[in-house]
């Protein structure tokens, strides 16, 4: 029931601001896929997302605003694994070593702004830009249902009018300090600090599908 209270809630986001943001005269409707390594932060790994890092992919469909604004519907799956040795720092109750690997699956919905055009259907000089993106979304991870706030970045380059391709660093904050098995609650943080982290970086490959009002054949 939980899992498909978090599927409603996603859709409901994702619809509604389909329903109030409308781009008009272009085609609007992207797909895609992204690949690359899943890392955890945690009390294991405060700061390097380079650490035990494991592969993970997914795909997701893009709706496009205009040549700054879009939404992003994403599923992915993926291993997360950590251990405890060789931390530099003592964690109270705890033996000498904890090792894990799990698996997960996520879905979140994502807005993200570019920071400049970006529309090679339309303008081909509007080939390339950095973007941002925040979000919420949820975790199935070890039989538990976590929520999550991914947010990131980019770079996005048109390898042609409507296939684009980018690499991409996301790190997802939780509201869950138990993703290596061990909670810190001697540590005197707060619950906001001391919750653990997803983090993903890769390649994102996306194809613009040709629906909706068609754009000038001279871009195409």
């Amino acid at each position: 029931m939980k899992a498909i209270r978090c599927f409603r809630i996603l859709f409901m986001i994702f619809f509604l601001v389909l329903y109030v943001k409308q781009m008009r005269g272009q085609e609007v409707h992207e797909v895609g896929l992204q690949g690359g390594a899943s890392a955890y932060l945690g009390d294991f790994n405060h700061i390097n997302i380079f650490k035990s890092p494991s592969f993970c992919g997914g795909a997701f469909y893009r709706r496009l605003f205009d040549d700054y604004n879009s939404i992003r519907l994403s599923v992915g799956a993926g291993m997360l694994s950590g251990s405890s040795k060789n931390i530099g720092s003592f964690l109270p109750g705890i033996p000498p070593e904890i090792e894990f690997s799990r698996q997960y699956i996520n879905v979140d919905v994502k807005y993200e702004v570019n920071f400049i055009p970006f529309n090679p259907l339309r303008v081909k000089d509007d080939f390339f830009s950095p973007y941002l993106l925040v979000g919420i979304g949820c975790y199935f991870y070890d039989d538990s249902i976590i929520p999550a706030i991914p947010f990131g970045a980019g770079i996005k380059i048109a390898a042609s009018p409507r296939l684009t391709m980018g690499v991409e660093v996301q790190l997802s904050k939780t509201f869950n300090d138990k993703l290596d098995g061990y909670s810190n609650v001697t540590s005197g943080r707060s619950v906001l600090i001391n919750n653990d982290w997803f983090a993903f970086y890769g390649l994102v490959l996306s194809y613009r599908l040709k629906l909706g009002q068609k754009t000038c054949p001279a871009y195409l």
